[in-house]
């Protein structure tokens, strides 16, 4: 099972986010070249600055390709509910408006620090803790409508659900940085096996786990993969993914 994820982080207009979402999943002819014809999802979020593309700071012809990237699975993540969402009622609105088509979004990654993100440690957020501004775990979680939430756990090694291995985040043009990955991802296998809840997820290498949020909503839990030997925030955006799909991993 492979899941790749554009994320519109840092994404400034529609016009490069819709012509980014042509690029990678047709193969037609694009500012970018021509298409790649792969099957690439998107996230997305409501109430951002204006240099960050989200449904609030579009106009309706926007919105209007939002939803019917929805309703055809290509934006498939909430990225919470923005920077700027930290009140009920704004938040109840916008899950409304993801409500509202045939098609549901059923997976949730939080988004730096923004006040709705479910993880309340790495991620910083408040959306399952009870009676936060920004709670939303019984509306959103609860109800069954986020099925698979993301917290903030990171791999750099290539492939879970089987042995962990190293090899492919080694690079011999590279080989301080690559070792100071491959390192980190002894060390943090290593804290899982003696106890700690940050890298439990290390532990048997497993993309997907059954965990608990703050208020005890019981979710399933994936961790996200970034096999790039410059460590898991390195190599994430267009400029830098020849690092991590290359023919090796």
């Amino acid at each position: 099972m492979l899941a790749i994820c554009s994320d519109l982080d840092e994404t400034p207009n529609k016009d490069i986010y819709f012509e980014t979402a042509k690029y990678l999943n047709t193969t037609e002819q694009t500012s970018l070249g021509k298409g790649v014809g792969l099957e690439v999802g998107n996230t997305i979020y409501f109430d951002m600055p204006n240099h960050n593309f989200s449904y609030t700071n579009t106009d309706d012809n926007g919105r209007d390709k939002i939803h019917r990237l929805i309703e055809s699975g290509h934006i498939d993540c909430l990225h919470s509910f923005g920077d700027f969402v930290d009140d009920r009622s704004s938040i109840e609105k916008y899950w409304n408006i993801i409500q509202s088509g045939k098609r549901k979004i059923e997976v949730w990654v939080d988004h730096a620090q923004a006040p709705t993100n479910l993880d309340n440690d790495i991620m910083q957020g408040h959306g399952a803790e009870q009676g936060a501004t920004a709670y939303h775990c019984d509306l959103t979680v609860q109800s069954g409508g986020l099925p698979f939430i993301w917290k903030g756990r990171v791999t750099s090694c290539v492939a879970q659900n089987t042995k962990r291995s190293y090899q492919s985040i080694f690079n011999k043009q590279y080989i301080k940085a690559s070792l100071k990955t491959i390192t980190l991802e002894f060390v943090k296998a290593w804290l899982a096996r003696l106890g700690s809840q940050k890298y439990a997820m290390h532990k048997a290498n497993k993309v997907l786990r059954k965990t608990t949020l703050i208020d005890g909503t019981k979710v399933n839990e994936f961790m996200r993969c970034n096999p790039a030997w410059g460590g898991v925030s390195c190599f994430d955006q267009a400029r830098g993914i020849h690092h991590v799909l290359t023919k090796k991993c």
